[in-house]
């Protein structure tokens, strides 16, 4: 399992805090204070563009997952007809 610091999750904390809706406000303290939503993480729309290499990444991930799930089936089928 994956250990947080308390330093990293304090971050964590006041991000969740600072982006998340408000009732009293209706709205986040971010978009309260600043005037716009933030950008998660620094991830933006433009630099949020899939690269042709992630592109042919998927394919084969998707292609392996395909084969995994066939060779699993086929044991499953052995295991029920033994």
């Amino acid at each position: 399992m994956l250990a947080l610091s308390s330093g990293l999750l304090g971050s964590l904390s006041e991000f969740w805090y600072n982006t998340g809706f408000h009732t009293a406000l209706q709205m986040s303290p971010f978009q309260a204070l600043y005037g716009h939503q933030s950008n998660h993480f620094g991830i933006v729309a433009a630099s949020a563009e899939p690269s042709p290499e992630l592109s042919d990444w998927l394919e084969q991930r998707n292609l392996m997952v395909d084969k995994l799930k066939q060779h699993l089936q086929r044991a499953q089928h052995r295991m029920v007809s033994s």
